[in-house]
């Protein structure tokens, strides 16, 4: 015999949910939606960089009005609710891969900053002659990487999510591009 507040299934014994039942999951009216056309707006000037005139024009090739009519359809279609939002997230959306890729080749940028400051790799020269040539930093380009590397770990620092810690800092303290 099952427990109070259990049933019985397939032989098992599971206990019932308690408290309110799941909110049925809401469908998105097809009011909320944009058009192809608001979307191909918003993708051309979020991703493309384009201007909104130029935007508008990609997303609505039909439209053939005055650059100031065009202009103030642009406006007039950023400024809908639905549009703007859908424009915000995109904005988000496009900050958070730059972010995401900013962060993903911080480690390379980082040792080379620091083979160029230790003098263990070559660099790109243009010489009199125009011709580019490697060669190994002089002092000027090793104190000029470091001075670099110092500035790109002191922002890393300054900020809260990267959670420096004071051994981080003390290397960067001693990183010198002289040999000792």
């Amino acid at each position: 015999m099952a427990k109070k507040g259990t049933t019985k299934k397939e032989g098992k014994k599971t206990a019932k949910k308690r408290g309110r039942p799941a909110k049925p999951k809401e469908k998105i009216k097809k009011e909320e939606l944009l058009t192809e056309n608001q979307e191909l707006f918003l993708y051309f000037l979020v991703y493309e960089g384009l201007s909104q005139r130029e935007a508008y024009r990609k997303a609505y090739p039909n439209c053939h009005a005055k650059d100031s009519v065009v202009d103030v359809k642009a406006s007039t279609l950023l400024k809908v609710d639905k549009v703007r939002v859908r424009y915000q997230t995109m904005l988000e959306d496009r900050r958070r891969r730059r972010y995401s890729r900013a962060v993903a080749r911080a480690p390379l940028v980082e040792d080379r900053l620091y083979n160029i400051a230790m003098g263990e790799t070559k660099i790109k020269i243009t010489d009199k002659k125009g011709r580019e040539i490697e060669v190994y930093p002089n002092v000027k380009e090793q104190t000029r990487a470091l001075g670099e590397l110092n500035r790109v770990f002191s922002e890393v620092m300054n900020k809260q999510e990267f959670g420096a810690t004071e051994d981080s800092r003390q290397v960067i303290i001693n990183i010198s591009p002289f040999e000792e």
